[in-house]
């Protein structure tokens, strides 16, 4: 599809970084499909500290290689949300982006760290941290988690994502993240796959983004990746038009119930 550059807009799928560019699935391909560009930035360069603004120079370099001209719509999933404006902020001049999405995922928030995105009361961050001394790392999932509470039917799906998640330490949490302003020009929209995301839903609707919700789980792109792409190609097309426009009121949502709440964000 073209942007209102007039060219054929590039759609760049970011991953959290506990994970890698294989969590969004079939769902780029199917992008293309639809026709759009696809990229799948893959950041491996982030295991150490400064995490974030490793993954954001990473993300950067291979979005100002890949764009040839083309306007770029950065599309981030879950713990990639809050880290979209700095990529955008980091990339050279010459890189067009009119659209940010987040995917199920954590706004930024100035000032903030991992751990503040939680939405975990003191008590509970406290107890966090007193696990994380312990040696213990964030995430634990396990298969029957992500059978049961994630919903990942597929045993090669868990396999998948178990082999490449990247369990973080303290620092991780507790690093601030950087952050930038999004020009006014620029249009964000909001996916909510799960109903964990729905404050971070709500507020996007409070802001006035275009916004579309599911009543799904966080993984919806791997394991329903034909549902997350015509969701997500109609929610980018919206960002794109001249004059978006937002979803009425948010449908009603059931609670996830996991043990740890809040915590069981990717972030």
């Amino acid at each position: 599809m073209a942007a209102p550059h007039g060219k054929r807009a590039l759609c760049a799928f970011l991953h959290s970084p506990l994970l890698t560019g294989s969590s969004w699935g079939g769902t780029p391909e199917l992008f293309r499909a639809a026709g759009f560009d696809a990229l799948v930035v893959e950041v491996s360069g982030d295991d150490r500290e400064p995490f974030a603004r490793r993954y954001v120079a990473a993300a950067a370099a291979q979005l100002e290689q890949a764009h040839h001209g083309r306007p770029v719509v950065l599309i981030g999933h879950s713990g990639a949300g809050p880290l979209l404006p700095a990529v955008r902020a980091a990339v050279c001049p010459g890189v067009t982006v009119p659209a940010i999405i987040y995917c199920d995922a954590n706004l930024p928030r100035p000032g903030a760290n991992r751990l503040d995105l939680t939405g975990l009361d003191p008590a509970q961050r406290e107890q966090l941290l007193l696990l994380l001394a312990t040696g213990w790392r964030y995430p634990s999932w396990t298969d029957e988690y992500l059978a049961g509470v994630e919903r990942v039917t597929d045993p090669a799906q868990r396999a998948l994502l178990l082999d490449t998640v990247n369990p973080r330490d303290e620092a991780y949490l507790l690093e601030p993240l950087p952050y930038a302003p999004v020009h006014p020009t620029i249009t964000q929209g909001y996916l909510q796959l799960s109903a964990r995301y729905g404050p971070e839903a709500d507020r996007a609707q409070t802001l006035g983004w275009p916004l579309t919700r599911l009543d799904h789980t966080h993984f919806h792109a791997l394991v329903d990746p034909e549902g997350t792409a015509a969701a997500l190609t109609t929610l980018t097309r919206r960002c794109l038009a001249p004059a978006a426009v937002v979803d009425g009121p948010p449908a009603p949502l059931g609670r996830c119930s996991g043990p740890s709440g809040a915590a069981d964000r990717t972030i």
